[in-house]
């Protein structure tokens, strides 16, 4: 968690300046109810791991020509409900107040699972978002589509408060800040934030998830559409443009589609004289799933199906998985109080500090950890061979230096490289651990 603090407790130090806490380095902001502070990140001035980040960019440009159905985006869980915007700022005093955890679940307090901001999560590779969303009008607010979790507080309130007052300290809190009533965002303020993380970088896709909490009625599914319309124009991929999952993310670019959104209650099917632009139900609901129901690789079924890879989106709400999850080729894993270290995780491809060579004097190639590293392209290696599909791969019929596409392969196969971290498994199985080229180039343009 970040660093917070019970001031009626603890020192309160400075209120803005630089802090490193759990690995994540940011300009830090105090944030109060009553004593209850914490000191959170500035949205955008998260420290990203540069490493974990061009790792993560390659990724994606692997990705470009494979369906939409294979393709990985790291998501967070709970994303928009973050620390950063206020949310549960309170846990740790409430800790120290009571000498209790309350850190058994993401469904305490205000159901804060992230401290980083939208923006920071974009930032450090996240693509998979979040947005838990109540209709003003059940917590307070109108007719607003507002972004929180909890309609009423949920901690233990009376417990609290005589606490403090055994201990003769005055919280001078507001309870209401535990719920939607006084901690929340507007909806088009988090899609506006999104919104500007991508116009600084064009050539990216996000999906956003809704998880509403209230089924929509026609009119609400109609404001909430008017309101992802309003932002992102026609940059939204809707139903009525087909599914996703049959194109391919250079396709999808090429349309100008760089924002999916997707929910699963049916209300989004019928907005009221309005098309309907959120995806119903969500593109993963084959599998939303945890550690329990994940066999690992080389079987990788996901609650007993074995024949979901290439076939169906599925979800990992469950971010202690998430190197056996992409290593099955998952293509979302969602977990809580995600930061810039963790995201070396989601890397299947390079080695650690690779790419070394980066003058154009280097090539890349497989070696027996089934990590990628770029090696002198002078170096004599086998190629690797995909076959009908890319779980079938083996090695090309000669040592050669590297040759990309004119690589000698036998008859059936054709150079090439994995995609994702399923395919990538299946061939370093496939070869047997040894060093081979890939058909891939060293950089992007």
């Amino acid at each position: 968690m970040a660093l917070r603090v019970l001031l009626a407790l603890l020192s309160t130090g400075a209120a803005t300046g630089w802090f490193t806490e759990n690995r994540v380095a940011c300009e830090r902001t105090l944030q109060c109810n009553g004593i209850f502070c914490a000191f959170t990140c500035l949205p955008g001035t998260v420290v990203v791991d540069d490493w974990a980040a061009g790792a993560l960019a390659y990724q994606r440009q692997l990705q470009l020509d494979q369906l939409f159905v294979k393709f990985e985006m790291p998501g967070t869980h709970n994303s928009a409900i973050s620390l950063a915007y206020g949310f549960g700022i309170e846990e740790d005093g409430i800790e120290a107040l009571l000498g209790t955890n309350l850190y058994n679940g993401d469904d305490v307090g205000e159901g804060v699972s992230q401290y980083l901001s939208v923006t920071d999560q974009l930032r450090i590779g996240l693509r998979h978002i979040e947005i838990d969303i109540w209709w003003g009008e059940y917590v307070g607010h109108k007719a607003d589509v507002v972004v929180c979790h909890s309609p009423v507080p949920l901690y233990p309130v009376w417990d609290i408060e005589e606490a403090a007052r055994r201990k003769n300290v005055s919280l001078g809190w507001d309870v209401l800040k535990l719920s939607c009533i006084k901690t929340f965002r507007y909806f088009p303020e988090i899609l506006q934030e999104v919104k500007d993380w991508m116009d600084q970088n064009p050539d990216e896709l996000v999906m956003l998830y809704l998880d509403t909490k209230w089924p929509p009625t026609p009119s609400q599914a109609a404001k909430a559409g008017s309101d992802i319309l309003s932002v992102f124009g026609s940059q939204v991929f809707t139903p009525g443009e087909g599914d996703p999952r049959n194109f391919t993310l250079r396709q999808l670019l090429s349309m100008g589609k760089r924002v999916i959104v997707e929910d699963h209650q049916d209300g989004w099917l019928h907005p009221e004289n309005a098309s309907q632009v959120v995806f119903t139900p969500d593109l993963w609901a084959a599998h939303q799933f945890g550690a329990s129901d994940l066999v690992q690789y080389p079987v990788c079924s996901i609650q007993g199906d074995t024949e979901w890879y290439g076939r169906k989106m599925v979800r990992a709400l469950d971010g202690t998985i998430i190197e056996p999850a992409t290593r099955c080729g998952v293509n979302i894993v969602s977990g809580n109080y995600q930061n810039p270290d963790e995201m070396k995780l989601f890397v299947w491809s390079w080695d650690q500090l690779e790419p070394r060579i980066t003058n154009g004097s280097g090539c890349v190639a497989m070696l027996p950890s089934g990590r990628w590293a770029a090696l002198p392209c002078t170096e004599l290696h086998r190629s690797a061979c995909q076959g009908a599909n890319d779980t079938i791969w083996t090695a090309g019929t000669s040592l050669s230096p590297w040759a990309g596409p004119k690589a000698s392969c036998p008859t059936g196969y054709v150079p090439a490289a994995p995609t994702n971290g399923y395919s990538n498994a299946r061939l370093r199985d496939a070869v047997l651990a040894e060093v081979v080229w890939l058909n891939t180039p060293l950089a992007f343009d």
